[in-house]
């Protein structure tokens, strides 16, 4: 079976990870962790890269340092992954379901005006779908003329590059993820990131449990979010590699590219002037959810690996009973998204199988999303 997306680990990983078991450095206290978070800085060009155990860690503390109270009202896309919406749940903050734009699949920033006007948001969470940036001088003008604070969620866009500035460092405060499944992991963990250095100490202390120095005594309510020195060891091994892993990225997607450029019954994913792309995961696009399972059990009994990707979430029976600002480009998107091998250890022979094993797909033809209530 040819795999979705597996993990590409590097170098001497085996090695370092002995190395730090020897020497007790399994916790969230070895050094290793600040190896990593400063690797990770200097990478994204960012004053503060703080680790946290997963991604949705890094959401939920970046909301509560930004101050963001039970009640609280905060933009979320309609289109996205739950652990974006949960961490506001988890808050007890309320969330307000936004349309994503047939263009980049990501939240409508004429449907986030409208909302800010008529829910009065504490922030906005925006999602690089697909590892593909939003768009940056749009939306955080926007969040900044209203003074409400913008979150990047962008959990799979390591490594994508927005008018050569790097994804999860475009907004007020972000978050990456280093699951399985990411560019670059560290089996679980995941990052915030923020030039702001108030926002930074104070998602310092919520991370320690505002507990002062070695003494038990607290000035805050806390929680212990840290990523531990064995998975900080596995991405600082990996960080000399990105840019290799990257540069495979492309050639994979190029190819795609190539074959599914040539089809008039399937779409490929959302390709724009700013965004430089770490195609986190080669996705594309079929006339109707119907047709994207059919796509996967085709793929399956020929050895290969596929997933229908996200579901709108604000029809989905959790999330039912919250408000939502939709144009109808979600329920297009939803179950209709198929993401195929993209490994980026993906051999061109196993790629070229992929395409030919397409070769023999026949399927509707794809018509252009229409937009409704959006003006």
């Amino acid at each position: 079976m040819i795999p979705l997306s597996i993990p590409d680990i590097r170098g001497p990983a085996a090695k370092n990870l002995y190395s730090s078991v020897k020497k007790n450095w399994v916790s969230s206290a070895g050094p290793d962790v600040k190896l990593f978070e400063v690797s990770m800085r200097k990478y994204l060009n960012s004053k503060y890269a703080i680790s946290t155990s997963s991604g949705s860690a890094a959401l939920y503390v970046a909301l509560l340092a930004l101050g963001i109270k039970t009640g609280q009202k905060v933009l979320v896309p309609d289109y996205t992954f739950a652990a974006t919406v949960n961490a506001v749940i988890m808050l007890g903050a309320i969330p307000v379901f936004i349309d994503v734009e047939p263009a980049t699949w990501i939240m409508d920033a004429n449907l986030v005006k409208k909302a800010i006007d008529i829910y009065n948001p504490a922030a906005i969470i925006v999602v690089d779908t697909l590892g593909h940036s939003f768009n940056r001088d749009v939306l955080l003008k926007l969040s900044r003329s209203k003074k409400i604070p913008l979150i990047e969620d962008a959990a799979g866009a390591l490594g994508t590059q927005y008018n050569n500035m790097m994804c999860g460092a475009l907004a007020d405060i972000g978050i990456l993820s280093f699951n399985g499944n990411k560019l670059l992991t560290t089996g679980s963990g995941g990052m915030l990131i923020t030039n702001n250095k108030t926002l930074a100490m104070k998602a310092k202390n919520i991370l320690s449990q505002y507990k002062k120095s070695n003494s038990y005594e607290y000035s805050g309510i806390g929680f212990n979010f840290n990523t531990s020195n064995l998975n900080a060891v596995l991405g600082l091994t990996q960080m000399p590699f990105l840019n290799s892993i990257l540069k495979n990225k492309k050639n994979i997607d190029n190819r795609y590219d190539k074959y599914f450029l040539s089809r008039k019954d399937i779409e490929i994913m959302p390709r724009n002037e700013w965004s430089k792309n770490n195609f986190w995961l080669y996705s594309i696009r079929l006339s109707s959810s119907k047709e994207a399972k059919r796509l996967v059990a085709y793929l399956k009994n020929n050895g290969i690996e596929a997933r229908v990707f996200w579901h709108g979430l604000s029809s989905q029976k959790p999330y039912k009973g919250y408000n939502k600002l939709l144009s109808g480009v979600s329920k297009i998107l939803s179950g209709s998204i198929v993401s195929i091998p993209s490994s980026s250890s993906l051999k061109l022979i196993d790629q070229q199988k992929v395409i030919d094993v397409f070769s023999n797909f026949e399927t509707k033809k794809v018509n252009p999303i229409v937009v409704i209530n959006n003006d």
